[in-house]
């Protein structure tokens, strides 16, 4: 556990020293969970189902927290964690190896940490088993499985031992979009030899931007005394307090922060730098420090005037100017907010006052109210201003009844459990509801001698008609009746197309799906988009795309295809690099003659991405593409071919590896 508390150490720190450019509560992304990494990989989520946890006859049982099944995690290193109801040994099996007893075990809680895993994306899962005795002598297995990804960590770290240094593991920490910060990335060092030093930690922020702005942060820092070394020429700013060392340099769009800890007999004492470990990474991240603030100009939050206008300015955090933006001094249009409004909502039906009424409030709230009239400042935007919305009291006699449904009051929704929210102005001998939707409905009771019901009720996915019956204790019956849809399915991807590292010249675009409530399908390539709003809804559905990638021509691009469906659930496809070729083959020289029944074909092409010659007979409907060369000598094909007697009305084709094609025509006869 000494990586974790190092860890817990230097993050507070860091955090100290970072804390006006970059969020101390880090937002979890949709990819990635700080700490543990975990990425979904869709194409491989499915491979193995339940294989969480695994549930004995007995009262005692195993449950796997941690690795969750079905993932691949950025990380050399896997700690696993099961535990048990009862106190147990548990032993664990690698990969099919022999089994060994956990490194923390006998009670109810259970870890063992896996040291240098390798790379097993292209292949099958890694998979653990375990195998737990409790008092009673009962055995219990479980297992579960996940994926080992370093290719970034290959590119970050260097993955082996420096000097007396031993290599502990690396994980990609922290991965989004926080103030410029896109991927945080953690290693750790440690050294056996002396008492002295307990670890040493690297840390490698690869951020958006420049990471000047983090580092002037940590020099202007009141709770560091920075320092500046000269290490083989380069500028490395060094903190340093009892037991505790802090180095950081930038290269390119990089901060490469190290902490080092140094304790003898739990007194800090102290200690210099290892040349060792720093040296390698300076190496492989060069840069200097000279001047650590370029212009960085900010367009400021100006307030919205009463002419609906308000002033485009800009500030610089730098001390040295530069070249202010074109627009600065001009004026925009205030950007008003959007309404939100919910309603009508009830308040309580007051006391019945000594002639026999009751009163209560129907209103309606702006749910943006608060933001738009901070924003603009604006009196159209600091209220409802729509006299429909007004406030309305109503009144009743006491012996009225009256049943509202408050909630569900929406028509669709992306989660399963919904307020069912009823109120009644007289106590209640019985309040039940129905959902017609559902086969073999019947009625089920919500509460007696009540005044309404107020609580979170589970629906299954669909539509749902729900019909509430209001029971009084003098035999009178009310109905409310409301419908909406659930959908709390996500879009599954089967398949992208083209497949990493292809050629494509744009019109093979594909994916294959499913999803029931399709709204639509983003192909993002490259920077641009395109949005189908007609591809069908259903199971193992197929969509394609036709774009135009003259732009990217002779560059590689990534692509990925995002899936909504008609509640905002969202799916993403990975990331897949692709190879643009856009440019048809040139046929610089074809001939060919005729000698009894064999035809000799000669062509030369330009075509850096050859595929395939083929030609198809278009006098013969029931003719195939036939292939004439596959490989060029020289960018040239010479081929005889035998034919039988008749007319031929040949086409030949030289396709490339894009789908890219050139054609030529010939007829003759044999």
């Amino acid at each position: 556990m000494k990586h974790i508390l190092i860890w817990g150490i230097f993050t507070a720190i860091l955090a100290i020293i970072m804390l006006s450019f970059v969020s101390a509560n880090f937002q979890n992304p949709a990819h990635f969970l700080k700490v543990q990494n975990k990425t979904i990989l869709t194409d491989k989520q499915d491979l193995i189902s339940n294989s969480n946890f695994l549930l004995s006859e007995s009262t005692n049982n195993i449950n796997v927290i941690w690795p969750e099944a079905g993932y691949y995690y950025t990380t050399d290193f896997m700690d696993l964690f099961i535990t048990t109801n009862i106190n147990s040994v548990c032993d664990y099996s690698f990969n099919g190896g022999e089994f060994y007893k956990m490194d923390d075990t006998g009670k109810v809680n259970h870890t063992q940490r896996l040291l240098m895993l390798k790379d097993n994306m292209d292949s099958n899962a890694y998979i653990v088993n375990f195998k737990c005795t409790d008092i009673s002598n009962n055995e219990l297995t479980a297992s579960n499985y996940f994926w080992i990804n370093v290719t970034n960590l290959d590119k970050y770290f260097l993955r082996n031992d420096l000097g007396s240094w031993t290599y502990g593991g690396s994980d990609l920490s922290w991965s989004g979009n926080e103030n410029g910060i896109l991927e945080f990335y953690e290693g750790e060092y440690e050294q056996e030899q002396t008492n002295l030093y307990d670890s040493l930690i690297l840390d490698i922020f690869d951020s958006e931007n420049s990471t000047r702005n983090i580092l002037k942060n940590i020099l202007n820092s009141p709770d560091h005394n920075i320092s500046i070394r000269i290490i083989e020429g380069r500028r490395v700013y060094v903190s340093e307090e009892e037991g505790f060392k802090e180095m950081f340099w930038n290269s390119e769009n990089k901060l490469i922060a190290h902490a080092i800890f140094a304790y003898g007999n739990s007194t800090p004492v102290v200690i210099d730098y290892p040349m060792e470990v720093i040296i390698p990474y300076l190496q492989k991240y060069p840069g200097t420090l000279i001047e650590f603030c370029s212009p960085n100009w900010t367009k400021e939050d100006n307030n919205c005037q009463i002419t609906d206008k308000k002033l485009i300015s800009y500030s610089n955090d730098c001390e040295i100017d530069g070249k202010i933006p074109s627009d600065n001094g001009t004026y925009t249009y205030c950007n008003y907010c959007s309404q939100n409004i919910q309603g009508p909502l009830y308040t309580n039906w007051s006391i019945c006052s000594s002639n026999g009424m009751q009163t209560r409030v129907k209103y309606y709230v702006d749910t943006n109210y608060t933001n738009c009239c901070t924003l603009t400042e604006l009196s159209s935007d600091c209220g409802i201003k729509d006299s429909k919305y007004n406030n309305i009291t109503e009144d009743s006699s006491c012996n009225s009844f009256v049943l509202t449904l408050n909630t569900p009051n929406k028509e669709l929704y992306n989660i399963s459990s919904l307020s069912l929210k009823i109120n009644s102005s007289i106590k209640l001998n019985k309040l039940d509801y129905i959902d017609y939707s559902q086969k073999n409905s019947k009625w089920t009771n919500l509460c007696k001698n009540c005044y309404g019901y107020d609580k979170i009720i589970r629906f299954s996915d669909g539509l749902h008609n729900l019909s509430i019956r209001a029971n009084s204790t003098e035999g009178q019956f009310l109905f409310a009746n409301v419908s909406f849809f659930i959908d709390t399915n996500f879009p599954k991807i089967s398949t992208t197309e083209p497949k990493n590292k292809e050629f494509t010249n744009g019109s093979d675009f594909f994916i294959k799906y499913s999803e029931d409530n399709l709204k639509e399908i983003t192909l993002v390539y490259g920077s641009d988009t395109l949005t189908k709003e007609d591809c069908p809804s259903g199971r193992n559905k197929n969509c394609s795309f036709n774009v135009d990638l003259g732009e990217y021509e002779g560059k590689i691009i990534s692509y990925n295809f995002k899936i909504n469906d008609i509640a905002n659930n969202i799916r993403v496809s990975k990331n897949t690099s692709i190879l643009v070729d856009t440019t048809s083959p040139i046929i610089s020289k074809f001939n060919y003659s005729i000698n009894g029944k064999y035809v000799t074909i000669n062509i030369t092409i330009n075509e850096t991405n050859f595929k395939v010659i083929s030609f198809i007979d278009l006098n013969d409907p029931k003719s195939k593409m036939k292939s004439l060369c596959s490989n060029l000598k020289n960018s040239g094909c010479l081929t005889k071919s035998l034919f039988k007697s008749g007319d031929y009305n040949l086409k030949i084709q030289v396709l490339d590896k894009a789908g890219n094609s050139a054609e030529k025509l010939i007829s003759f006869k044999v």
